[in-house]
């Protein structure tokens, strides 16, 4: 940090580009159109598979800029190491970052017509990001997003496949209403799947018309937690441009089975009880959606729920649906408050 607590960024440039393989030509127009950046979103041990991922199944690609917000250092060194014979911008932070934080930083250095952002703890198929981009072209989408996959256990579900994200009238309030399409659907049963026009697609993996992102003022950085990718979707809708959900394109989003120990500190402020209100808060007066709605209030419950259960002090299912318990009710409140006093430390 600066003595004016600025965070200062360092950025490292891994350019061995004499090295990269030789691409089918077919693929290579792609190159000039697109830079990935790849971010954050709750902790960084499942960052070096994910990164692996993308340099292997996209041998084209040329622009990729990794924001590393305060990773473990053997992390950092990892990640560089596999990075070696690529053409990837490192934009390092010794804080740690919110998403859309990371984000920004990352399309700063965007040149492209389109960025692609993905979390880091998402696995991209073959084929996932040529997919993306000619569904843009084809279409004219500001935005698109891909299959969505989610490893639960030994299984592997449908997370989403195109969603739905409006504000609607409801008992005489405004209230945000999402939905995922096919949510849980295994995905042996799932149907055949086609590129559709949809409301709302997630940053797990999310392409964007660069010039889109310049006119809307980049992303809102005021939103830390949840609701990221309904505020960009409803905020593009709004200005006539049209979101996609393009199957051809498939990632999977996978979740902690169990944090390891240098994930903690990053996931219990990513979610914490601070960063939750500030964004709800923040997110129902920009959208003018009335606070004291059941469906607006339980934003704010997802946090909790999703941080309790990411340390394993609650299952998630039983937090969602027995809360009113009394041991479970204390626990989640013993945890407040602990998470309240370490954000309060961090400042």
């Amino acid at each position: 940090m600066n003595d004016d607590g600025a965070c200062r960024f360092q950025v490292r440039y891994l350019d061995r580009s004499a090295l990269v393989p030789r691409v089918p030509e077919g693929r290579y127009v792609f190159a000039p159109l697109v830079t990935v950046v790849v971010v954050p979103r709750e902790r960084f041990s499942h960052a070096v598979t994910s990164l692996a991922s993308i340099l292997r199944q996209t041998p084209w690609l040329e622009h990729l800029v990794y924001v590393d917000a305060a990773s473990p250092e053997r992390t950092r060194r990892e990640l560089e190491a596999i990075a070696i014979g690529r053409t990837v911008t490192f934009v390092r932070s010794e804080r740690y970052l919110s998403p859309n934080e990371a984000r920004n930083l990352g399309l700063a250095r965007v040149r492209t017509p389109y960025a692609v952002f993905v979390d880091n703890d998402v696995v991209v198929e073959a084929n996932w990001l040529e997919a993306l981009i000619r569904c843009a072209e084809e279409t004219g989408a500001a935005i698109v997003g891909p299959l969505y996959r989610i490893d639960v256990g030994s299984r592997t579900l449908v997370h989403m496949a195109g969603g739905d994200a409006r504000i609607v009238e409801r008992d005489g309030s405004r209230v945000c209403q999402e939905r995922h399409r096919h949510n849980d659907v295994p995905i042996e049963t799932a149907p055949q799947f086609e590129r559709e026009s949809c409301e709302l697609v997630e940053f797990h993996t999310m392409l964007v018309r660069t010039a889109v992102l310049r006119a809307i003022g980049g992303l809102d950085e005021a939103l830390r937690s949840v609701n990221e990718h309904i505020d960009v979707c409803m905020t593009a809708r709004e200005l006539g441009y049209t979101v996609y959900f393009e199957p051809a394109s498939v990632v999977t989003y996978v979740p902690a089975k169990r944090l390891h120990a240098s994930d903690v500190p990053y996931f219990s402020l990513r979610w914490s009880e601070r960063w939750n209100a500030q964004t709800v808060r923040h997110f129902n007066a920009k959208w003018r959606l009335d606070a004291g709605h059941r469906e607006n209030r339980e934003m704010l419950m997802f946090g909790k729920v999703h941080r309790c259960s990411g340390l394993r002090l609650v299952r998630r299912r039983s937090a969602e649906t027995r809360l009113g318990r009394a041991p479970r009710r204390a626990v989640m409140f013993a945890e407040s408050v602990c998470n309240r006093a370490y954000t309060a430390l961090r400042g």
